[in-house]
């Protein structure tokens, strides 16, 4: 059971490390104002969240 547990922990690991380096390349690639519309529904996003609490 160990060896699953750091097995899993392992693949578990290296593929967030894998999403984080995608979302990084997309993320450098976009254009300044893309950056911002992205922020600004993020910040959208986020207080919807708490204003339905």
């Amino acid at each position: 059971m160990d060896n699953f547990i750091q097995t899993a922990t392992y693949e578990h690991s290296f593929w967030l490390q894998v999403l984080r380096d995608h979302s990084q390349f997309i993320l450098d690639g976009l254009a300044e104002k893309e950056k911002e519309e992205i922020q600004l529904r993020l910040l959208n996003m986020h207080f919807k969240n708490y204003s339905t609490v």
